[in-house]
């Protein structure tokens, strides 16, 4: 599953008036996007963001079930 998938699949969990769904929906950088999910409760979200960033993506694509 693509980054961008994971991302879609997880804005689609958020309410409305979430500050990360509204960062989601803004197209914020994902280092932001990673920034508000941390501070928002969603370690494993912002984790595998910053995975992708660094270019290390450990898990995303072989990891099953939901990052948050």
């Amino acid at each position: 599953m693509s980054i961008q998938a994971i991302i879609k699949e997880f804005r689609a969990q958020l309410p409305f008036d979430s500050v990360l769904a509204k960062a989601i929906d803004e197209n914020q950088p994902w280092m932001v996007i990673a920034a508000i999910a941390e501070a928002e409760g969603f370690p494993l979200f912002a984790e595998a963001l910053e995975s992708e960033m660094s270019g290390s993506s450990p898990g995303i694509d072989k990891k099953p079930g939901p990052i948050y």
